[in-house]
């Protein structure tokens, strides 16, 4: 059984991590490429922020393998298929993904997605973030040591459980929410905008991530109305937008935790959804 050393977590060559880079900030880079030093995206003590790499050393590959298909949990997440221990600890956004067993994926492809393995030990990590996705260091836990496996299927989109993590309002009118679902590892948020709507203010908790200055709120991967989709670069997005961040086509837009918009009136009701991811979760310390 593979047993992982305390902040390392065993990857496939191709994996991709988020590297902060000096000169021009955080890039997605495969595993094949760390380095000692390198600062990655990961999760420790409940908040996300830049860790670094203590180690990088060719590892054998696990006895159990799955595979989260490409884009099976939204756009560019993961961006290509990403193979897994099928016993190593996982976010709560994973937990849920859809798996394949591995030999149908190296039939197709000989193999080359998952024929390395690397182990990568990161200062104090949780989680590192792969793909997008958060992928638990440390030892394997005692159920996955007995050689269980998720479901292959993918879950139906569910109700979220708990209070939305984000408030809409209409000048000083709360908008209800209609629905509030996970669908394919994205939250998804529903609006009714009433008719002649200008302006929808976007509220949420907000907290620091380790080793950023940004107060954040939640992530934001679309805006989509029924007429159209206002890209994260729109001048509609006034006040409480951080820059947009991409990675590999994926892109997202933190909030600062009070966000305003400015939309175009229209002489009827419409749905606003919201796309947002999870990591807000991760910005709270964990109990």
């Amino acid at each position: 059984m593979t047993v992982m050393p305390e902040h390392g977590a065993c990857l496939p060559v191709s994996a991709q991590l988020l590297v902060l880079d000096p000169a021009i900030g955080p890039v997605l880079r495969p595993v094949a490429v760390l380095a000692l030093g390198d600062e990655v995206l990961a999760v420790a003590g409940g908040r996300m922020g830049f860790r670094r790499v203590l180690a990088v050393q060719d590892e054998a590959a696990p006895a159990h393998i799955v595979v989260i298909p490409a884009e099976a949990l939204g756009p560019q997440t993961p961006h290509t298929d990403l193979a897994l221990d099928a016993r190593q600890p996982v976010g709560a956004a994973v937990a849920h993904a859809p798996r394949q067993p591995a030999e149908s994926h190296a039939a197709a492809s000989d193999g080359a997605d998952i024929a390395g393995w690397m182990l990568v030990q990161a200062e104090g990590a949780d989680f590192l973030i792969v793909d997008h996705l958060a992928i638990g260091t440390g030892p394997l836990p005692e159920s996955a040591a007995k050689g269980a496996t998720p479901p292959a299927e993918p879950p139906a989109p569910t109700p979220i459980q708990g209070p939305a993590p984000l408030r809409a309002f209409n000048g000083k009118v709360e908008l209800p929410l209609l629905e509030a679902m996970w669908e394919g590892g994205t939250i998804v948020l529903r609006y009714t905008l009433p008719p002649r709507t200008t302006t929808l203010r976007l509220t949420s908790a907000s907290a620091q991530a380790a080793g950023d200055i940004r107060r954040l709120g939640v992530a934001i991967l679309r805006l989509v109305t029924e007429t159209s989709e206002i890209p994260l670069g729109s001048p509609a997005l006034v006040r409480g937008f951080h820059a947009t961040e991409s990675g590999e086509g994926h892109s997202w837009r933190w909030t600062d935790g009070d966000a305003l918009m400015i939309l175009p009136p229209r002489p009827l009701p419409q749905t606003l959804s919201i796309h947002i991811t999870d990591w807000h979760r991760l910005l709270a310390p964990q109990p």
